[in-house]
């Protein structure tokens, strides 16, 4: 795994963050010409054979445990291929910027949904997270505009199952005993959802067609080279090289990017309900970052 020392950690994290914050607009562009179950296929069939070869090549690839079968289940099945889904198809109806910042409120449901399965207490920063997520949530979709045909509840919806489910896997994998190591697994994990979604397209919108422009091109090469690759690799660097919340608090930077961008290259309107909802999810991601440092057990135990 990954360690980085100061100060090129910090390039890292720089790097990473701002690589996983414009691709929300890129991946906006992408589906407006690749149909989003085909863009997910491509770019975690893509991702999971790239990082196969780079462990074949350093002689660390190795087949799955039988003991964590379960878990490369649930990663491949929940974590990526229904939430890639969700998040990629739901762009068609959602604007990008606030996109983001809905699928990041997944560290939210982790917290009751640890509670109900892993008999864990909810502390008083988590609880408030919570509850400033569930406004910032509120004002960031303004339902007050919205009606009940509008398409806009269809990509709402998509996105908060997204991040319900992500905080669904999160909780498996934090029970989970790893016999091997999760980055080990992940191109198992990679190839197993890519497989799943490549049925999926196939059976919703038959067999892929692409003009193979630049920009298509382009699109699909940033979700498998960088998103997937640098953007995997970046993030579990961080994990084991900065504290919980120094880590926590750096990928909030994600989503700012993701809606900066946004209504940089996509001209999104930034209205003051969304202004204010982003500040309250931005605080509650805060709160619940500081909420698991308290919660962790020592680093030995770790």
């Amino acid at each position: 795994m990954p360690v980085v020392a100061a100060p090129l950690v910090y390039v890292v994290g720089g790097v990473t963050v701002l690589i996983l914050g414009l691709n929300w607009p890129i991946m906006w562009w992408g589906v407006e010409t690749i149909p989003p179950l085909w863009l997910t296929s491509l770019r975690l069939l893509g991702a999971g054979l790239g990082l196969a070869c780079v462990l074949v090549l350093t002689g660390n690839l190795r087949p799955p445990p039988r003991h964590d079968y379960a878990i490369v289940a649930t990663v491949a099945i929940v974590r990526l291929a229904l939430v890639y889904s969700l998040v990629t198809t739901a762009l068609l109806f959602v604007p990008a910027g606030r996109s983001s910042l809905l699928v990041h409120t997944a560290g939210l449901w982790a917290a009751p949904l640890g509670v109900w399965f892993l008999s864990e207490r909810l502390s008083p920063a988590a609880g408030l997270a919570l509850l400033c997520g569930i406004g910032g949530i509120v004002l960031l979709m303004e339902p007050w505009a919205l009606q009940a045909a509008d398409q806009a509840v269809v990509g709402y919806a998509m996105l908060l199952g997204a991040a319900v489910a992500t905080a669904a896997a999160t909780v498996h994998m934090r029970r989970h005993r790893w016999a091997a190591t999760p980055l080990s697994l992940m191109p198992w994990q990679l190839v197993v959802a890519g497989t799943v979604t490549t049925l999926l397209a196939l059976a919703v919108d038959g067999p892929l067609r692409l003009e193979w422009s630049t920009r298509e091109v382009a699109v699909i090469l940033y979700q498998i080279a960088l998103a997937s690759g640098f953007g995997v690799w970046g993030t579990i660097a961080l994990s084991r090289s900065l504290p919980a919340v120094s880590t926590g608090i750096l990928m909030m930077s994600v989503p700012v990017i993701g809606v900066s961008s946004s209504v940089i290259l996509l001209g999104e309107d930034l209205t003051a309900p969304v202004a204010a909802g982003i500040l309250a999810i931005l605080i509650a991601v805060g709160l619940n970052a500081v909420a698991d440092r308290r919660a962790a057990p020592p680093a030995s135990a770790s």
